[in-house]
């Protein structure tokens, strides 16, 4: 920020007369107060840290510097270290302001409690651009509880953040001797021409008016935050199956404008900011992995949503695809030679020989096998090479249902042409 943009010490003498010599002993007790409150505080927090600068204006108690590291206080700045934040995420204020009259005003959540009305957490609301809540004066005492209400029906102070940086504008307000505190000189003097226009609670018209204002370089649009869930939930599926992801992305703004999706680095699907925003801020992309097309093993899954402002985040989780189980067999007449057994022949009362062929699951292993013969005896089997005899002729059903340690099963059916015997004969001489 220029140092041009502001003037409150050029007039502080000036202003100061106004309150009158009444205060100056006042003030020496403050001066005093101030150097006990650093020295027993420490260093206040934080000044270059802060992200709230400037000055504001009460006309019982003069300049109200909200940094210490406003460029018109003499250098060395930030001696004693102080200014007043607003919190990234939550819209919070804390910190401490200074006036020399009244010494230290806390926007410490921790230290307005109590206030006359709730809220007492001193807020900004990113929506609104209002802030709500309570300051309060630390040295106070004598029946005086310095409370500084920052919103009421009639009066609240708001962030104008069509300016760059963003402008604090309005009034607070505390009938605890410090009446009302001006946040911004436009809310006097519009024009910007240096005098009071003598609206509200100005000066009268044609007062000289300080160039004095509160910025702020807090940013009011919060960048989209990145998540989603899958299903399966531990993002872990086997081949045959799809994994669905589900978005679950936040934006506080409600703006968010696309997502894409990435599997290793390549996009599989995107969703259009023509997709988002209805309803404002929602933009449902979900996406469905297929396991035939990746094949096993672990991928990372990437998903990047964006805002308006174009500011982005990500979040990156890990796939994996696990080989399923597999059912599968094969036949014999004599239990030696093996071959597959889709329309294997075989005759009724024959023994046919079977053998699995079947794999667990990646890291498992096979606990069960079922098989079921129809007409034949016996019927069923549960060892990995049964054995059976069909009892009538025709196309006969064999199916393997295995099962592994993992839980995982598979099945596998395959038809059988069984055929009749061809009767024995003999020759007979004739008589």
């Amino acid at each position: 920020m220029k140092k041009e943009i502001f003037a409150p010490l050029e007039n502080l003498n000036y202003k100061l007369a106004k309150v009158g010599n009444r205060k100056f002993l006042t003030r020496f007790i403050f001066l005093i107060v101030f150097l006990i409150l650093c020295f027993s505080f420490g260093k206040m927090e934080a000044g270059t840290e802060d992200n709230v600068l400037g000055w504001a204006w009460s006309e019982n108690i003069g300049w109200i510097s909200f940094n210490c590291n406003n460029p018109e206080l003499p250098s060395p700045r930030c001696t004693y270290n102080y200014g007043v934040n607003i919190n990234s995420l939550t819209g919070i204020l804390s910190g401490y302001a200074w006036s020399e009259n009244i010494g230290w005003l806390t926007f410490n959540e921790s230290e307005l409690a109590g206030c006359p009305t709730s809220p007492c957490q001193a807020k900004l609301d990113v929506l609104t651009k209002q802030i709500s809540g309570w300051s309060r004066a630390l040295a106070y005492g004598g029946g005086w509880d310095g409370w500084i209400r920052l919103r009421d029906t009639s009066y609240g102070v708001l962030i104008n953040d069509i300016v760059s940086p963003a402008e604090f504008r309005n009034w607070a307000w505390s009938d605890m001797n410090i009446g009302w505190v001006s946040f911004n000189r436009a809310n006097c003097d519009p024009d910007k021409n240096g005098f009071s226009k003598g609206i509200g609670a100005c000066p009268p018209a044609g007062t000289p008016i300080s160039n004095y204002k509160v910025i702020t370089s807090f940013s009011f649009n919060q960048p989209p935050v990145a998540d989603f869930s899958c299903v399966p939930t531990n993002c872990t599926i086997y081949t045959g199956e799809n994994l669905t992801l589900n978005d679950g992305s936040a934006d506080i703004d409600n703006n968010i404008t696309s997502l894409e999706w990435y599997i290793d680095s390549d996009p599989d699907f995107s969703c259009p900011s023509s997709g988002c925003g209805s309803p404002a801020g929602s933009c449902d992309c979900d996406n469905t992995v297929q396991s035939s097309i990746l094949g096993t093993g672990d991928y990372q899954i990437k998903l990047t949503v964006k805002d308006a402002f174009n500011e982005t985040d990500d979040l990156t989780r890990t796939l994996t695809i696990k080989q399923d189980a597999i059912a599968d067999f094969k036949c014999s007449l004599d239990n030696s030679t093996w071959v597959i057994c889709q329309n294997f022949k075989a005759k009724t009362g024959q023994t046919v020989y079977f053998l699995s062929q079947s794999s667990a699951s990646e890291g498992a292993s096979i606990t069960s096998w079922s098989w079921v013969f129809q007409d034949a005896t016996p019927p069923i089997a549960n060892t990995s090479s049964p054995q059976t005899k069909f009892t009538k002729s025709g196309t006969k059903t064999v199916s393997l249902t295995i099962e592994d340690s993992a839980g995982r099963n598979a099945s596998q059916t395959y038809n059988l042409k069984i055929q009749m015997p061809v009767p024995d004969w003999e020759e007979i001489a004739p008589f």
